[in-house]
């Protein structure tokens, strides 16, 4: 009688745990926050975002909604009801999108250069900064309920791609998925 190892060695027992926190992660009882919202997928079939990607797409009517909400009211007279209004919101979005993947992307060549400029320590002490200011920023964004999805459809959608873009964001970085 008696207990029975389940690992006999310590790379077992390191490559099961690995395996333990991965199916953690991807279940439904994990933990709660900006994971399960930056795995999200990205609209990479559209045109609007192929164009916003490549740079080729005018970006001067996204400038307000890059920022962080609350938003400048939106002067669209057209009836926020309306199939044209709501066509328009998605197209806003999906331009968004492929604009912030291009930043991430800079972001992200930036992120290599403080590895190979400060080293590990100093790039992860930068990377460690970078991610708690982004989850102060999602703290302080998630917790505002600034719009009504029936009132304010346009600045609605625009605060949840924010806080999509934050959780990504984070994640990111986090992850340091920027190294693959």
């Amino acid at each position: 009688m008696g207990r029975r190892a389940k690992h006999f060695t310590t790379a077992e027992k390191a490559s099961a745990q690995t395996e333990h926190y991965t199916k953690y992660n991807h279940s439904p009882q994990s933990r709660t926050g900006p994971y399960p919202l930056a795995q999200l997928p990205l609209p990479e079939n559209e045109s609007l975002f192929k164009e916003a990607l490549r740079c080729t797409l005018d970006e001067h009517a996204l400038a307000r909604w890059k920022k962080e909400p609350p938003f400048v009211s939106d002067d669209d007279p057209t009836d926020p009801h309306s199939w044209e209004y709501r066509r328009c919101t998605k197209d806003l979005v999906i331009a968004l999108h492929g604009v912030r993947l291009r930043e991430q992307r800079v972001r992200d060549d930036r992120r290599r250069d403080y590895f190979r400029k400060l080293g590990t320590k100093g790039a992860f002490d930068k990377l460690r900064e970078e991610v708690e200011n982004r989850l102060q920023v999602w703290e302080r964004v998630t917790v505002l309920n600034l719009y009504d999805p029936h009132t304010h459809p346009r600045q609605y959608t625009m605060l949840k791609h924010f806080i999509f873009w934050e959780a990504r964001n984070i994640y990111h970085v986090y992850y340091a998925k920027f190294l693959q």
